[in-house]
């Protein structure tokens, strides 16, 4: 009873720190049932802010989480990195973005994503299908996650707590 209690009010602190509506954040949490039973008495809280992050850009935060767990496959992984930098030209490195997923910090899971997919808009609508095509996401969702280092996502969701003055006011049930 108390760890749902705990996951209400989290859930009602990120959807008012994101803008977002509290349901719509439930909504996804319960869709996702198994993935937050695996979070629970872990890391519930980073949990719920990528799923706020995700819903802020308008990406199911289940696609990503399926593509976080193919990084986890280190050949696929390299083969995907080394496709990846040949399209872009750049160097594209996706093993801390495995790591931070494998550590359940899925927040700095998705913005090393988006770090990683910077230089997409140089790319012709045909590469881009390529690109995402080989990375294994929609094109759609691929863009959404490149846009997030470029400001698409302008409230991003945080776990309240990053500083000392933050983590006595989330303790305390302030917004």
């Amino acid at each position: 009873k108390e760890v749902a209690l705990d996951m209400i009010k989290s859930t009602q602190e990120m959807a008012a720190l994101t803008g977002l509506a509290p349901g719509l954040i439930m909504t996804e949490l319960a869709e996702n049932a198994d993935l937050f039973a695996s979070h629970l008495g872990q890391s519930e809280q980073h949990l719920i802010a990528a799923v706020a992050q995700a819903k802020k850009l308008g990406i199911e935060f289940s696609d990503l989480n399926e593509f976080g767990d193919g990084l986890l496959d280190i050949t696929e992984r390299i083969n995907k990195e080394q496709m990846l930098s040949a399209m872009l030209g750049k160097e594209v490195n996706l093993q801390t973005a495995a790591m931070l997923h494998a550590q359940g910090d899925e927040v700095a899971f998705m913005k090393e994503m988006s770090n990683q997919l910077q230089g997409m808009a140089g790319l012709t609508a045909q590469q881009k299908r390529l690109f995402t095509t080989e990375l294994g996401m929609a094109t759609a969702t691929t863009m959404k996650l490149a846009g997030l280092q470029s400001g698409m996502a302008q409230k991003s969701a945080q776990v309240p707590g990053s500083n000392p003055y933050e983590q006595a006011r989330y303790k305390q049930g302030e917004k």
